[in-house]
């Protein structure tokens, strides 16, 4: 079944049996790929000498891979087809292998792949990764607010979107499973594609990510968007575009203007938690009862390394994030890991303080998706994997003035500069620092509710020293 995981589909057709023989509607899974390590494997071995060929090979019936998409995936042919150059191997694999199984939608691409092997996909998928990020041509008049620049950095917390950058990185680089690369994409094409998402035309998105989120973008938003990502390869790869968010402040009204140098970390905004209507809740809880009368010992669950997987597009390949919005976990405390996960599950639409309860942009709808048990598994697993620590941006002069903040304020419980795991404490160094100011902003606002000690020790420094304490953090190696 080439890399199809024959467990999954057997635990798929199992279930909808079990479904069925109740009189209720299971719906498919998004894709059939499953990311075993045999998988990634597979795709990292792929071989771009037999891809450089394979694009250009034609018959009678199916087009040539340049004739749409240009040679090396550099030059589409009209803003309808994407720029495959420099896109990620894996998620190249991956939508091939969709539109083969018909898990996306189009007749001319899946005609294209469906007498390719495996191998072959991901000698194509080898070849456009290793081809040079295109430089897109943009109307200079086209401009991108600082509103837009917010959406790509900081999310937005009323409307339950996530930072773009948590997953697809700050310079728009994608990461190594199933997040693309859009840096240097067409801006016809990123807009075609986000309307698609948000009218479900396009499926294959896992969890249904892109098309939570493109349902809650204006047209605006998404035509800036889309200009901003065209323009980013024009940015030096090393430029540090996190210093976007510290040029951006709220004004009186809440939008965002550039602010003074110096400046703290913007306000954030109020966050709602997601919810779960008792109708689906019901659902849930029958379709477990059914399945689970006929095929207790049958099904038996995913592994915690596979539960754990499913986090790495915004968390990283084993708990290593790639910023900025999202924490790493590696290492993290199982107790920690589990708390936090079940605060997230507390969290209702119209409890905004339930006992343990956290706010946040998506992790509350995640975190409903898993069973306590499974939780403590995922937690366990990221505890084994030792703490990892990001080499993330920050103030050298205040990461040395912090130091002395944190002997006087933190030290007693984050430990080793904030590198021991805690029952009660999460890890602080190596993570990002704008993951790290949103949470501190989002203690003292109210959002999230402070540990006695801490708001004990919080309260006595001055906002200066805890810019400085985090950038400490931050600068932990």
């Amino acid at each position: 079944m080439g890399v199809l995981s024959q467990m999954n589909v057997k635990k798929t057709l199992l279930l909808a049996a079990c479904l069925a023989s109740a009189g209720l509607v299971v719906a498919e899974p998004s894709t059939n790929v499953a990311w075993t390590v045999e998988t990634y494997r597979m795709v990292r071995h792929g071989d771009p000498e037999i891809g450089a060929k394979l694009e250009g090979v034609e018959t009678e019936d199916v087009n040539a891979c340049t004739d749409c998409h240009g040679k090396g995936g550099a030059e589409p042919d009209r803003d309808k087809h994407p720029t495959l150059a420099g896109q990620n191997a894996a998620y190249v694999f991956k939508q091939l292998r969709d539109y083969k199984d018909g898990k996306r939608e189009n007749r001319r691409m899946e005609e294209a792949v469906e007498r390719l092997s495996d191998e072959q996909l991901t000698s194509l998928a080898a070849w456009y990764a290793m081809q040079p990020l295109p430089k897109v041509e943009t109307d200079p008049d086209d401009k991108v607010s600082p509103e837009t620049l917010e959406l790509v950095f900081r999310g937005d917390k009323k409307r339950l979107i996530q930072p773009c950058a948590s997953c697809h990185g700050e310079n728009g680089q994608g990461a190594k499973i199933d997040v693309p690369s859009i840096a240097g994409q067409n801006v016809k094409y990123f807009v075609e594609t986000m309307k698609d998402y948000a009218k479900d035309k396009r499926t294959n998105d896992v969890y249904s990510r892109m098309r939570i989120i493109a349902k809650e973008l204006t047209r605006d938003e998404v035509n800036e968007l889309a200009v901003y990502y065209a323009r980013l390869p024009e940015q030096p790869r090393s430029s540090n575009l996190l210093q976007a968010l510290f040029d951006l402040k709220p004004d009186c009204n809440n939008k965002i203007r550039p602010a003074r140098p110096g400046h703290r970390f913007p306000k954030p905004i109020e966050k709602p938690g997601g919810h779960m209507g008792w109708n689906k809740k019901a659902l849930v809880a029958l379709i477990g009862s059914v399945c689970m009368a006929g095929a207790t010992t049958a099904l038996a669950g995913p592994s915690a390394k596979a539960m754990a997987d499913t986090c790495a597009g915004c968390h990283g390949t084993n708990g290593q994030s790639i910023g900025p919005a999202s924490p790493n976990l590696a290492g993290m405390s199982a107790s920690y890991f589990i708390d936090s996960m079940k605060g997230f599950k507390a969290l209702e639409k119209d409890v905004q303080h339930a006992d343990g309860a956290r706010p946040a942009t998506i992790m509350n709808r995640i975190a409903k998706g898993y069973s306590d048990e499974q939780i403590e598994a995922m937690g366990e697993y990221f505890e084994k994997l030792g703490v990892y620590k990001a080499n993330v941006p920050h103030d050298a002069a205040k990461a040395k003035a912090g130091a002395e903040v944190y002997e006087s304020a933190c030290a007693k419980c984050h430990d080793e500069g904030g590198s021991l795991p805690g029952d009660d404490a999460g890890i602080l160094a190596g993570q990002w620092l704008p993951w790290l100011q949103f949470s501190m902003a989002d203690f003292k606002e109210g959002h999230r509710e402070m540990p006695k000690k801490m708001k004990k020790q919080v309260d006595k420094l001055s906002d200066a020293e805890i810019d400085a304490v985090l950038n400490y953090f931050a600068s932990q190696k």
